[in-house]
């Protein structure tokens, strides 16, 4: 698990501040020309596929009320199958222009949220993968507060899309944990050592848009 968002273990800055100044988002252009008409119903199609990330959420957190935990983790994936190719697709098509009504970025994040920190958290309270009692209650807690201060970072993707902080992957990190077994106490020195990480300016690459040429990060 602890190769997960291939980590890098170097600091962006030299400052003490943890949390640096904003990263202008990019600009986006289509690389493809539409009719208008046509342009803005392809760009709805892709918001509402982006949004059946969010439904495959639910469905998960129904599943862990059920104590399916098999069922649980494949919404979860369904869900992050989503979202690693809904952003291509979105980019490619320049949706940002063609439904400049709807921020997809910011419909991304309710939804990772959602997806990746709240069913996860619910799948690891319902199914005890952290110690039992206050321990695993501080846990959890911590996991949920360090997901919405990363998620409520301004400077949260570096210029060559690599994300500043532990970006919050429970779902992820989850599925590792269950399918492997790992022991409760181990979950919880990891669950706490990634949470503190989500504040810090140590450097995890994205799974589709890091760039891996000379600016980026290497390890010591």
């Amino acid at each position: 698990m602890f190769a997960l968002y291939a980590v890098v273990v170097q600091s962006t800055s030299t400052s003490p501040d943890l949390i640096g100044q904003p990263v202008p988002a990019p600009q986006q252009s289509s690389r493809w020309q539409f009719s208008p008409n046509v342009g803005v119903g392809i760009g709805w199609c892709i918001h509402f596929f982006t949004g059946l990330g969010i439904v495959c959420g639910v469905l998960s957190i129904d599943a862990i009320a059920a104590g399916n935990a098999k069922q649980a983790l494949f919404w979860l994936i369904v869900a992050q199958v989503i979202d690693d190719i809904d952003g291509p697709i979105a980019r490619a098509c320049g949706v940002r222009v063609l439904v400049p009504l709807i921020d997809g970025y910011v419909l991304d994040l309710v939804i990772d949220f959602v997806t990746c920190v709240v069913a996860p958290v619910a799948f690891i309270h319902r199914f005890h993968l952290l110690p039992l009692g206050p321990t695993g209650f501080l846990c959890e807690g911590l996991i949920l507060l360090s997901a919405a201060l990363w998620f409520s970072r301004t400077d949260m993707y570096t210029d060559d899309h690599w994300f500043r902080g532990f970006p919050a992957p429970w779902n992820m990190v989850v599925t590792v944990m269950f399918l492997m077994n790992t022991h409760p106490g181990t979950n919880a020195v990891f669950a706490i050592s990634m949470s503190l990480l989500s504040l810090s300016n140590v450097q995890f690459a994205h799974g589709t848009q890091a760039s891996f040429g000379e600016s980026a990060p290497s390890l010591p």
